[in-house]
């Protein structure tokens, strides 16, 4: 009946973007990679085979994974609502070229399988594939708009030495998305689709000890979206919209005292978002956006048996340029830049009984009125 009420209560707490302890990983300055939790499946495919038989859910919004082992088969998992979609396919398809006011879709349902299996003792395989879809029609307008979402995802995890691991995912995305109205006051057809075009990401890590309490944590990661567009009617009209990312970063989770873990990071990394427009007579927006560096500082403190505290802080240093290319070799680009310099605090706790775990996290402090979000997990 105990474990039963644990699973009904996972079950209830549904949220977006959740795979596994996301409200801890938030907490902890935000970024997964460098700790070593759950989390990490949902970069690393092949980390589900550290993690079999566990439902996870969240609060804040609706979502859900969920892990278990079949003997020697390997472990399989299954997510809904875990994966979000790119801004800038959002950006391509709420602006370009219809002018809508509002993204319409919802991007739910979402699904999401996971499957893992050690093929040798210091050597494991595993592959995520994700599949959404959404349609809105507008039955007193003509305005309709279709979304189909496809990613996959394949991971190795190698120990080389005794103790370092050595986590390695690389993935291709492709969003097939298209767009029907009418031009206002003209009433002339307006369409646009995708240019049935592919994305990619890679990303690599290695976890290795420096001793018994501190654990180095190196890696970096790489991704490309492409959601250029192109009309119906014309081959010739179309418009190539792509960011890039790539990033690095560096870290330490240390042990000082055996309740205690703390961790220490700093990344950087430079993203970058092109326009080409359509019209000839439109220039060439290029955004990009330096940082260097990203400074992560966290804790978290076990009190006693099933209250743990935690404590995250996260200050970015940012450089974003603007170059507005003319497409005329007359004309001079024009560059505008600036820097700016975020800090975020962030504050919660885990309360931990027998096998079920609830996290909470107070985030935006202390410069607005906090927002919780809540977690739930229990291993089976």
């Amino acid at each position: 009946m105990y474990k039963l009420l644990c699973i009904l209560c996972a079950l209830c707490g549904l949220t977006h973007y959740g795979i596994a302890s996301e409200t801890r990983v938030a907490t902890l300055g935000g970024v997964s990679s460098l700790l070593i939790d759950d989390s990490n499946v949902k970069l690393y495919p092949a980390l589900i085979t550290n993690y079999p038989d566990q439902i996870t859910a969240e609060l804040k919004n609706p979502a859900l994974s969920f892990f278990i082992k079949f003997n020697d088969y390997g472990v399989f998992g299954i997510g809904i609502n875990t994966d979000s979609i790119p801004k800038i396919v959002s950006q391509a398809i709420k602006h370009r070229p219809t002018g809508l006011t509002d993204f319409l879709f919802t991007q739910e349902p979402q699904l999401t399988l996971f499957y893992g299996k050690y093929i040798a003792p210091s050597l494991s395989l595993g592959l995520k594939l994700n599949y959404s879809n959404d349609y809105y029609k507008n039955p007193e307008t003509p305005l309709s708009q279709s979304l189909k979402v496809w990613n996959s995802s394949i991971g190795v995890r190698a120990a080389p030495m005794e103790n370092n691991f050595v986590d390695i995912s690389a993935g291709i995305s492709k969003f097939n998305f298209e767009s029907s109205s009418e031009s206002p006051g003209t009433g002339e057809p307006r369409a646009f689709k995708d240019q049935n075009k592919f994305s990619y990401h890679a990303r690599a890590r290695l976890l290795s000890p420096i001793s018994q309490t501190t654990s180095l944590i190196l890696g970096a990661n790489f991704e490309k979206v492409d959601a250029s567009w192109m009309h119906w009617s014309s081959d010739t009209t179309k418009e190539n919209l792509t960011s890039e990312l790539l990033e690095g970063y560096a870290g330490l989770n240390l042990a000082p005292s055996p309740n205690t873990t703390l961790i220490l990071g700093i990344s950087g990394g430079v993203a970058k978002g092109d326009t080409m427009p359509a019209d000839t007579t439109d220039p060439e927006l290029e955004n990009i956006v330096r940082t260097f560096p990203k400074i992560i500082i966290a804790i978290e403190s076990k009190l006693n048996n099933w209250l743990l505290l935690r404590l995250g802080a996260t200050k970015s240093f940012n450089k974003i340029e603007t170059k507005i290319i003319p497409q005329s070799e007359l004309s001079e680009p024009q560059i505008i830049e600036f820097n700016e310099s975020p800090f975020n605090l962030t504050f919660g706790w885990g309360i931990k009984i027998n096998n079920f775990e609830l996290d909470v996290m107070a985030d935006e402090l202390p410069f607005a009125t906090p927002s919780l979000s809540l977690s739930a997990t229990y291993k089976f």
